[in-house]
């Protein structure tokens, strides 16, 4: 199995020690990651980006994707 590696922006892990993000913001920012990583814009459907990680709820999802 191959790995890859996401770095999170300072700001990012400060908001997670300062508890304003919680780990689901986390999921769904490493997510958005891996699809954006090579630079060109894409349209990401939610209901796909809720089934891709495991089936979370559409209210976490935009709830996420707003704290984000």
């Amino acid at each position: 199995m191959q790995q890859k590696f996401i770095a999170i922006p300072r700001e990012v892990f400060s908001d997670v020690v300062s508890k304003r993000i919680i780990p689901t913001d986390i999921m769904v920012y490493m997510y958005l990651c891996s699809k954006c990583a090579h630079g060109k814009p894409i349209f990401l459907n939610r209901e796909k980006m809720r089934l891709d990680m495991g089936d979370i709820s559409l209210s976490k999802l935009s709830d996420s994707l707003k704290r984000l």
